[in-house]
């Protein structure tokens, strides 16, 4: 999916989108043990899904959405992790 699909990059995050057949958005995550131990790493993935679930309309429909989270990124809150996807730039 990563070679085949759109990829944009911020300075926490790396989305990659893929057109499906399905007619639904489906997430997928990465967080590598480089981020961090796993309390944070679950906690960053517990934002980035709440994000997903608050602005699916926001993704393109029938669409195949991954996020890896790059090293050194640590949000505080719900607030930081929306900023830095809308700083994507893919909804335009």
């Amino acid at each position: 999916m990563r070679k085949q699909g759109k990829r944009f990059t911020s300075k926490g995050l790396v989305l990659f989108l893929k057109t499906n057949n399905l007619g639904i958005r489906r997430l997928g995550l990465a967080v590598s043990s480089k981020v961090g131990g796993a309390v944070k790493r679950n906690r960053i993935k517990r934002l980035l899904r709440e994000s997903f679930r608050l602005n699916k309309d926001a993704f393109p429909p029938s669409t195949d959405i991954f996020i890896s989270v790059k090293q050194g990124f640590n949000p505080g809150c719900y607030r930081e992790v929306e900023k830095e996807l809308q700083g994507l730039g893919f909804r335009d």
